[in-house]
């Protein structure tokens, strides 16, 4: 019975036994801790110093910036306000500006505009995130807290971008990061960091992989934008706009409208936002076309999931479980897991499980974000705060996501939050919203945004693709990585 006992331990745990010299200890940071030595990015950067390539640092290749504090100035209209990111949005797959930072009124206005190429590092709280600029975001403005990483060269962006986002720069940008309660990083710590220079054809090969990256990500975008636009057209004509001028300045409430909402939705509501003109009349335009539905009847099911981190499940190694996303990782550029859970009982995965085709809509915090579940999500574990849209034969999986994407869509996700502190949707309110159903069920757009997120997985596998091939370039060393890319620097 000993013996068993021991077998089964064993079978299930191990150690990893990293040798490690003295002076690795006593040298910057001073760290004494076993897991940072033993951490994946430790050991790459360890192998990029016994690499052989001749090194540089990162001002060698490119000029790092930081503005500092700067006052912002923000208006309504966008004719007078450039789009502005903060260091989140900048984050995303297809980022949202909600700002409009002032032309005329901010000081130093050229210090928030970014351009096409420019690396953006965020540098408070979490530090380290990496974006590059595209053609999306070119000329729009982003928090000072970014800082800004432009390469001196053409092909130098691929070799500087797939080094910060490796686990070699990762490691040693964190490293480098100060403060207890709120972390910073500065740009003089970017700029002396180590990197190697590798040889030319590489860095051409980086180049043309991170930009194909790029341009798959600000193609997939347009795709996704044309959907929405699709969308507004079975309501009414685009360029008509949506809703009446008067719609958006009067503001009247009654007990019978008050009534109407209730017999129709079944909620007994008193918070005004629910009962905005707009949202109240986008429902009205929907229902005027004649061909509309509940989104409940077009569906097969809308889920709530119940809390996630319940008795029996359990954060684990990557190998030992399935990958989890939490609300914000959702949309991120490059989805990656940092989380993996297991349990006990294989009913408490499958309640968290997406599979392809479903709409998750945030439904706590931040509400009302719309993502579609396509290859790289797929059969991934996803909070709980993600309301489940599970498509049906009725309405396209992708023309649910493309609507409920759309201002028509948002309108009415907005004006069902609850909570005055945190904010939440409950999945009552996501069944009662209006949708158009157009002739073909949605077939058209639904089809513009698979492809839309096609790309998005092909832009994800060619930025991965560049990242290891960086790092397979790092521990094979200087001479094997010269024997196959050439001797050329």
């Amino acid at each position: 019975m000993l013996a068993d006992s021991k077998r089964c331990f064993e079978s299930n745990c191990r150690a990893e036994i990293y040798p490690l010299a003295s002076y690795e200890v006593l040298s910057r940071p001073h760290r004494l801790e076993a897991g940072f030595y033993a951490s994946e990015g430790y050991r790459a950067a360890q192998a990029m110093e016994r690499s052989g390539f001749p090194m540089a640092t990162v001002k060698d290749f490119a000029d790092v910036r930081w503005y500092g504090v700067q006052k912002r100035i923000f208006v309504k209209d966008p004719n007078h306000g450039v789009p502005y990111l903060d260091t989140s949005g900048m984050m995303e797959a297809r980022p949202q500006p909600t700002l409009l930072l002032s032309k005329t009124q901010t000081r130093n206005l050229s210090f928030f505009v970014v351009r096409k190429g420019t690396i953006l590092m965020s540098m408070s709280g979490t530090v380290g995130n990496i974006c590059l600029v595209d053609e999306r975001m070119d000329c729009w403005a982003v928090t000072v807290d970014a800082l800004r990483i432009a390469p001196d060269e053409n092909d130098m962006l691929g070799l500087v971008y797939c080094y910060l986002q490796s686990p070699i720069g990762q490691f040693l940008i964190k490293r480098s990061q100060s403060g207890s309660v709120v972390t910073h990083i500065y740009e003089e710590d970017i700029k002396t960091l180590p990197i190697p220079r590798v040889p030319r054809n590489l860095r051409q090969e980086l180049n043309r992989l991170i930009l194909e990256a790029s341009r798959l990500r600000v193609q997939a975008n347009l795709l996704i934008d044309s959907a929405i636009y699709g969308t507004s057209g079975f309501i009414s004509a685009p360029e008509q706009g949506l809703f009446e001028e008067d719609a958006r300045r009067v503001f009247d409430l009654s007990f019978y409208k008050m009534q109407m909402v209730l017999r129709e939705e079944g909620f007994n509501r008193l918070d005004s936002h629910y009962y905005e003109p707009e949202g109240l009349q986008i429902r009205e335009k929907i229902k005027e076309t004649g061909q509309w539905d509940y989104l409940c009847n077009v569906t097969e099911n809308i889920v709530l999931v119940p809390k996630t981190f319940v008795p029996g499940v359990f954060k684990v190694e990557p190998e030992y479980g399935l990958p989890f996303f939490t609300g914000k990782e959702l949309f991120k550029s490059r989805v990656i897991p940092f989380t993996f859970i297991t349990s006990r009982k294989r009913r408490d995965l499958d309640r968290l499980i997406v599979s392809d085709g479903m709409t998750l809509i945030t439904c706590a915090g931040t509400v009302g974000k719309v993502i579609y579940v396509r290859k790289q999500l797929t059969g991934s574990a996803v909070t709980h705060d993600a309301i489940r849209v599970i498509p049906g034969e009725k309405l396209s999986a992708g023309y649910i996501y493309a609507f409920l994407n759309s201002p028509a869509g948002q309108l009415q996700l907005r004006r069902c939050k609850y909570g005055s502190v945190i904010p939440r949707l409950h999945k009552r309110h996501i069944e009662r919203i209006v949708v158009p159903v157009p002739p073909d069920k949605g077939a058209s757009i639904g089809a513009i945004v698979d492809n839309a997120f096609d790309l998005f997985s092909l832009a994800s596998k060619d930025e991965g693709d560049a990242i290891n091939l960086f790092l397979d370039s790092v521990m094979l060393g200087q001479r094997e990585t010269e024997a196959r890319w050439g001797e050329g620097y």
